[in-house]
C-alpha cells in the first residue's frame, strides 16, 4: 500500500480531521491536502515527524496493518 494511503487510512482510524492532523506535522491543510492526494510528494522529514507523532517507528508502520497499527497508536497515545 502506498505510503500517503496509509497514512489517510490511519488518521481515519484514529478519528483525526485533516486539520487537527495537518498543523500537529507543521503543514496547513491546502498543503497536506496534496500531500493526501498524491499532488506532493511526502518528504521523508514529515514523514518521521507523523511517526514520531503517533508513537511507532517507521518499521512499524511499514510493517503492520492499518487496523492493528491504529490500535497500537491509541494505546500509545493514552499513556
Amino acid at each position: 500500500m502506498e505510503t500517503t494511503k496509509k497514512i489517510y487510512l490511519i488518521r481515519k482510524s484514529l478519528g483525526w480531521s485533516q486539520e487537527a492532523f495537518d498543523t500537529s506535522i507543521g503543514l496547513c491543510q491546502r498543503q497536506y491536502g496534496r500531500i493526501e492526494n498524491g499532488e506532493n510528494k511526502l518528504t521523508m522529514p514529515k514523514f518521521e515527524e507523523i511517526c514520531k507523532i503517533w508513537g511507532i517507528s517507521q518499521s512499524e508502520f511499514y510493517g503492520m496493518d492499518v487496523g492493528p497499527l491504529s490500535d497500537i497508536i491509541r494505546e500509545r497515545q493514552k499513556r
